[in-house]
Protein backbone atom coordinates (compact mmCIF):
# COMPACT_ATOMS: atom_id res chain seq x y z
CA UNK A 1 0.00 0.00 0.00
CA UNK A 2 1.15 3.52 -0.75
CA UNK A 3 0.31 6.73 1.06
CA UNK A 4 -0.15 9.96 -0.93
CA UNK A 5 -0.84 13.20 0.93
CA UNK A 6 -3.08 15.94 -0.51
CA UNK A 7 -3.16 14.24 -3.94
CA UNK A 8 0.53 15.15 -4.44
CA UNK A 9 2.43 12.22 -6.02
CA UNK A 10 5.73 13.64 -4.74
CA UNK A 11 4.64 12.69 -1.20
CA UNK A 12 4.11 9.02 -2.11
CA UNK A 13 5.69 6.53 0.26
CA UNK A 14 5.43 2.78 0.74
CA UNK A 15 3.60 1.82 3.92
CA UNK A 16 4.65 -1.15 6.01
CA UNK A 17 2.59 -3.24 8.38
CA UNK A 18 4.24 -5.01 11.31
CA UNK A 19 3.36 -8.67 11.79
CA UNK A 20 4.06 -11.27 14.43
CA UNK A 21 4.41 -14.06 11.87
CA UNK A 22 7.51 -12.58 10.21
CA UNK A 23 10.47 -10.46 11.25
CA UNK A 24 9.99 -8.24 8.22
CA UNK A 25 6.93 -5.98 8.02
CA UNK A 26 4.41 -6.62 5.28
CA UNK A 27 3.95 -4.09 2.47
CA UNK A 28 0.87 -5.80 1.03
CA UNK A 29 -2.47 -6.37 2.74
CA UNK A 30 -5.02 -8.91 1.52
CA UNK A 31 -8.72 -7.91 1.61
CA UNK A 32 -8.09 -4.64 3.49
CA UNK A 33 -10.99 -2.68 4.96
CA UNK A 34 -10.56 0.89 6.29
CA UNK A 35 -12.60 1.87 9.37
CA UNK A 36 -12.58 5.67 9.26
CA UNK A 37 -14.19 6.26 12.67
CA UNK A 38 -11.35 4.39 14.41
CA UNK A 39 -8.46 5.15 12.00
CA UNK A 40 -7.95 1.43 11.62
CA UNK A 41 -7.40 -0.95 8.75
CA UNK A 42 -8.28 -4.62 8.91
CA UNK A 43 -6.89 -7.34 6.67
CA UNK A 44 -7.96 -10.95 6.19
CA UNK A 45 -5.57 -13.32 4.41
CA UNK A 46 -7.59 -16.46 3.83
CA UNK A 47 -5.87 -19.81 3.49
CA UNK A 48 -8.80 -20.79 1.26
CA UNK A 49 -11.87 -19.02 -0.10
CA UNK A 50 -14.33 -20.33 2.51
CA UNK A 51 -12.69 -18.14 5.17
CA UNK A 52 -12.53 -20.76 7.92
CA UNK A 53 -8.75 -20.41 8.28
CA UNK A 54 -6.02 -17.87 7.65
CA UNK A 55 -4.72 -14.72 9.33
CA UNK A 56 -6.61 -11.59 10.38
CA UNK A 57 -4.85 -8.41 11.46
CA UNK A 58 -5.96 -5.02 12.74
CA UNK A 59 -3.77 -1.90 12.48
CA UNK A 60 -4.24 1.63 13.82
CA UNK A 61 -2.88 4.71 12.09
CA UNK A 62 -0.29 6.55 14.20
CA UNK A 63 2.04 9.47 13.53
CA UNK A 64 4.79 7.25 12.07
CA UNK A 65 2.58 4.75 10.25
CA UNK A 66 0.44 1.74 11.07
CA UNK A 67 0.76 -0.07 14.41
CA UNK A 68 -0.33 -3.68 14.87
CA UNK A 69 -3.23 -3.85 17.34
CA UNK A 70 -4.37 -7.46 16.99
CA UNK A 71 -3.34 -10.44 14.88
CA UNK A 72 -4.97 -13.87 14.94
CA UNK A 73 -4.30 -17.05 12.99
CA UNK A 74 -6.12 -20.32 12.46
CA UNK A 75 -4.31 -23.01 10.51
CA UNK A 76 -6.91 -25.78 10.73
CA UNK A 77 -9.22 -25.48 7.70
CA UNK A 78 -12.12 -27.42 9.22
CA UNK A 79 -15.16 -26.05 7.30
CA UNK A 80 -16.37 -24.33 10.49
CA UNK A 81 -16.59 -20.56 10.20
CA UNK A 82 -16.44 -18.70 13.52
CA UNK A 83 -15.68 -15.07 14.35
CA UNK A 84 -11.90 -14.78 13.92
CA UNK A 85 -11.62 -11.75 16.25
CA UNK A 86 -13.02 -13.62 19.24
CA UNK A 87 -12.45 -17.33 18.54
CA UNK A 88 -9.14 -17.65 16.68
CA UNK A 89 -5.88 -17.90 18.65
CA UNK A 90 -3.80 -14.74 19.07
CA UNK A 91 -0.60 -14.92 17.05
CA UNK A 92 2.53 -15.06 19.17
CA UNK A 93 5.84 -13.41 18.21
CA UNK A 94 8.20 -15.69 16.34
CA UNK A 95 5.49 -18.03 15.18
CA UNK A 96 5.86 -18.23 11.43
CA UNK A 97 3.67 -19.94 8.90
CA UNK A 98 4.16 -23.64 8.24
CA UNK A 99 6.10 -24.51 5.11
Amino acid sequence: MIEVRNHDPRTARLLSFPTRTSRRPASVLVNPVWWDARNEIWAFHRNRSFGDCGTVARYRWAARGFVLIDERRKEDCDDKFVDPWTRWPVTRPGRGPRR
